[in-house]
Order: C-alpha cells, then structure tokens, then sequence
C-alpha cells in the first residue's frame, strides 16, 4: 500500500529538448511557482502558477520550462489499486479518478476548477506532500485522507465538459432526484439540508457526497442556480426592484443576492438592467 501512493515536491528546469514517457500510475500534478508547459503527444499546454493536471496511467507526457527558468511543482501518483471497490468513500473518489480519465483521454489534461476548488486543491496537495516528507505517525492514514478529500474536491468543484453523461447511474440516485425537485419547488423559501435528509431519510454524509455526484454541484450551488435562474427571468419579464427580486427568489437579504449573482454570472445587476434598458432600482 506505501508504494501505491507518494508524492513529493519538485524543481524543473531547462534540460534541452523534452522526452515524452509514460507511468504505471495516474499522476496529479500542481504548479506552485513559475511557468512552464505540460507535452503530451497532441501539444503542448502552457502551465501557470495555480495550474492543476492529471496524466492516467500508460499516457505518455513531460513537464518542461524554457531555457534558464526554474519552476516548482507538487507531484503525486496514485496507483489504481490504492482505492478499494468495497468502500464507499474509495468508490466515490474512484469516480472523480473516472471522470478525470475520460477527460485526459481527450487530451484536456488540465484540470478546471472552480475558484473555491482549486483554492482547496492547493492546500490539500500540501499537505499530502509534507506528510510524507515528514513521515510521522500514522503518515500513511493521513495521505489516504488527503488523497480523498483531493478527489472529493475534484468531484465537487471540477467542471467537466459532460463527462458526467456517460456514468452508470448510482444508487440511491432517485432520493436526490427528489431533492431536485423538492428544491425547485420551494427555492423562494429558506431551505436547509437538515429539512431535506429528514424527508428523504438520509445521513448527511451520504446526501452531500450523493448529490455531488448525481448532479455535479454542491446542494447551495445548485440551489443558488435555481434561483438566479428565476431572478433573470422576473427580470426580463418585467422591472421590480431588486429587493422584490430578491425576496421572492429566496435570497435573505439584498448584499447575499448580489454576491451570488456575480458568482452565478459574472455579471452585476447593474449591468444586466442596463443590457435589458432597465433602470436601476434598489428598493420600493
């Protein structure tokens, strides 16, 4: 199991022309300081600080930089067998692997976050990196949780080009199905998971890892969608102010309903009233 998972910081410089090779295990790969490329076979991806990657098993590819620079990257491989089938949170992780796979075999090695995912990302790969440099007690059990947790963000927070399509549905997929539904129904009024995992008769771990993975996003996320959906639509429709909006789509206050609108479409509602030639109300 010690030699399924290692991961370690590295230093890359100019070694002239750049040689393709291949692993006998996936590896995750984050640019820390510098710029550089990532090669596989179909180009090259220029690489930034922040940048995150992933190359399956059996890919040929190489990281380089050009004449006279130094980057700093962190490093991880994991082999397939490192993630046991009779554990849940082994398997749910193992469908991020799945996702990240079909993604990678289409060349977009290049992992896109969200920009709380790829915040998460960064501090989960170093801790995975200084536990086993340091090595102390119980190290091993510590990198498996920071691996996981590295694959349960990737779950939550990657945003993948419909990958999603082509998976087997998972069970107990109905029961959020239903909580779709039920949020749909009622996004105009506070809705908490606490109500939701009542009705549906679920824990609260297996509800959030559950819709993730049935829906792509986190419940707020998804519920936060809802209902800028139904506020653009209120306000093509007409010209209530942005208080009437935000309260008949649910949000708690005017400031929360601007903050998830920029989030949701990175636009103001002072730029969406003035792209409908809607003037600018606040209140009454």
């Amino acid at each position: 199991m010690e030699n399924d998972l290692w991961a370690f910081e590295h230093s890359l410089s100019s070694t002239g022309i750049p040689v393709l090779h291949k692993h006998d295990s996936h590896e995750f790969f984050l640019c820390r300081e510098g710029t550089g490329f990532q090669y596989t076979e179909k180009g090259a991806t220029p690489m930034q600080p922040g940048d995150f990657f992933f190359f399956p098993e059996g890919q040929l590819h190489i990281s380089g930089v050009e004449s006279g620079q130094t980057s700093y990257v962190l490093v991880a491989n994991l082999k397939e067998a490192y993630l046991s089938s009779s554990s849940e949170a082994d398997s749910e992780a193992g469908l991020a692997l799945r996702l990240l796979r079909q993604q990678a075999m289409r060349w977009r090695n290049k992992v896109l976050l969200s920009e709380k995912g790829a915040r998460d990302i960064g501090l989960i790969f170093s801790e995975l990196v200084e536990e086993g440099r340091q090595r102390r007690p119980g190290y091993r059990c510590a990198q498996k949780i920071a691996m996981l947790q590295m694959l349960l963000t990737v779950l939550r927070e990657g945003q993948f080009a419909g990958e999603r399509q082509g998976l087997p549905r998972p069970r107990g997929a109905e029961r959020i199905e239903e909580a779709c539904r039920l949020l749909e129904s009622n996004y105009m009024y506070p809705v908490s998971v606490s109500q939701l995992i009542r009705q549906l008769n679920i824990s609260r771990s297996h509800f959030h890892a559950l819709f993730s993975q049935v829906t792509g996003k986190s419940m707020l996320q998804y519920l936060n969608a809802i209902r800028v959906r139904e506020a653009l639509r209120i306000l093509k429709e007409g010209d209530p102010s942005t208080a009437k909006i935000a309260a008949q789509c649910g949000f708690r206050s005017v400031s929360h309903f601007y903050y998830v609108l920029r989030m949701e479409t990175g636009r103001s509602m002072r730029d969406l009233r003035s792209n409908a030639g809607l003037r600018s109300k606040i209140s009454g």
